[in-house]
């Protein structure tokens, strides 16, 4: 019997803000690296659009996790294979606990 996971672009964009968060990155760092907007990056992260296969690819290489980690928030950490310049000097931003929380009830499914 095979499991169908329905694609939910908020549950995605949830997801890729908590791995951001994770690695302590800015969106406008993450922007840069994927070669986007950051307005398109955080309309990403809000779920307002999809994600290309392409872009989904390169978010796994940066956050060193399985494509379902970002696509269902399935525990997926990838041992390094190669290093990727996640940050550059001055790029981190101070994320705050209600940060956190926000990214927390987004993957909850909560406003």
């Amino acid at each position: 019997m095979s499991v169908q996971r329905v694609i939910n672009n908020k549950k995605i964009g949830a997801n890729i803000r908590l791995a951001r968060v994770r690695k302590m990155m800015s969106q406008s760092e993450l922007a840069r690296l994927l070669g986007v907007t950051q307005t398109h990056m955080s309309n990403l992260e809000r779920g307002r659009c999809g994600i290309t296969v392409t872009m989904l690819n390169q978010l796994t290489n940066i956050f060193e996790v399985e494509t379902d980690a970002l696509l269902y928030g399935t525990p997926g950490i990838r041992p390094k294979a190669e290093a990727v310049p996640a940050i550059s000097e001055g790029s981190i931003e101070n994320y705050t606990l209600g940060d956190l929380i926000k990214a927390a009830k987004l993957l909850n499914g909560q406003q």
